[in-house]
């Protein structure tokens, strides 16, 4: 995703196209964010995000490898046919939260992107979402890169969740390099369709690849369902000590007990550790998403030598380097 100075102040160039963006510089704490527009925030600010409007959003830290300022959302963030990209912040929602990070009105969001940035929800939130989708909305592009995800509900939590009957399809989900921990969630989908849907909800694209759940999963129930065309699934790791059910990766949409069946793509190299004499699946079924799609392989000790489940941080052995997310 490129971003460049478009033909007036108001103007920004995002992926070829020019859109009424105001550029603005964050550098005072405690700032308030009330409009949309380009901010760059100075690394280590504690600023407020109190914006209702639903035009563009981008949020990028001045500084590159500067500490992430910290953007604290006393609403949601609206999207209505326009794009939310986040570099290297850090957000959070309120204490005792009624409302979700991003909310979708009306018309498909082209791009929500979040490159190195980390995200927070507290124990006290009562939405059970990261972004709701119901019929007719969606994101054509969806993008969790290099960032760190703390979701501290102990109740369901879903990133992206799909409703009853709500024929919804993603074109594009892509999470690379990045971490889901908590407070021992074990009811958690990275893409959730209720149970009771029966249209035709999922994903075109998905890339998960060299990404770590840290006890961060939903048992047999799965942590991504839906229907998917293409899957790249690769170098993830499934860690769970909190597990006392079989642990499930890959789930038809509607609960079936068929079998996912995705049109193109790689699974392949994943590891896995869960406690107990239960199994531990990629997938829902006997058969697999793909023709040579290989099984997660179940190790019997954790893949790290050291492990922090309050931060999300860990070292991994040296033989499974390689496997996970790499954050520094």
């Amino acid at each position: 995703m490129t971003i460049k100075k478009g033909s007036a102040d108001n103007k920004v160039v995002i992926n070829g196209e020019e859109v009424d963006l105001t550029v603005d510089l964050i550098d005072t704490d405690n700032a308030e964010i009330t409009a949309d527009g380009l901010y760059f925030i100075e690394a280590g600010l504690n600023v407020t995000y109190k914006n209702s409007q639903n035009k563009n959003k981008v949020l990028i830290n001045d500084s590159p490898t500067g500490e992430k300022p910290v953007v604290t959302c006393t609403n949601t963030i609206t999207l209505n046919g326009t794009s939310l990209i986040c570099k290297n912040v850090a957000l959070k929602l309120n204490e005792n939260a009624t409302y979700r990070f991003l909310t979708i009105n009306t018309n498909n969001a082209p791009y929500v992107a979040f490159d190195g940035c980390n995200l927070e929800v507290p124990s006290t939130a009562t939405q059970n979402a990261f972004c709701y989708a119901s019929t007719a909305v969606a994101i054509n592009s969806f993008t969790l890169h290099k960032s760190k995800i703390k979701i501290d509900k102990s109740t369901e939590y879903n990133i992206i969740s799909v409703g009853k009957d709500n024929f919804v399809n993603f074109n594009s989900i892509s999470v690379e390099n990045t971490i889901f921990y908590g407070n021992n969630a074990s009811t958690f989908k990275l893409f959730g369709v209720n149970n009771g849907n029966t249209t035709n909800a999922g994903i075109g694209s998905l890339v998960l690849r060299n990404t770590t759940f840290l006890n961060m999963h939903y048992a047999g129930y799965g942590i991504v369902n839906g229907d998917i065309s293409t899957m790249i699934v690769k170098n993830n790791i499934i860690y769970a000590d909190n597990n006392n059910n079989n642990v499930t990766v890959f789930r038809k949409r509607g609960n079936s007990s068929a079998s996912l069946q995705a049109t193109d793509g790689e699974v392949a190299d994943n590891i896995g550790y869960i406690i107990g004499d239960f199994y531990l699946n990629l997938w829902q079924g006997d058969t697999p998403p793909l023709e040579n799609a290989e099984k997660i392989q179940k190790l019997d000790a954790s893949p790290f030598e050291s492990l922090d489940k309050s931060t999300g941080t860990y070292v991994l052995k040296p033989e499974y380097q390689g496997y996970g997310a790499t954050i520094e």
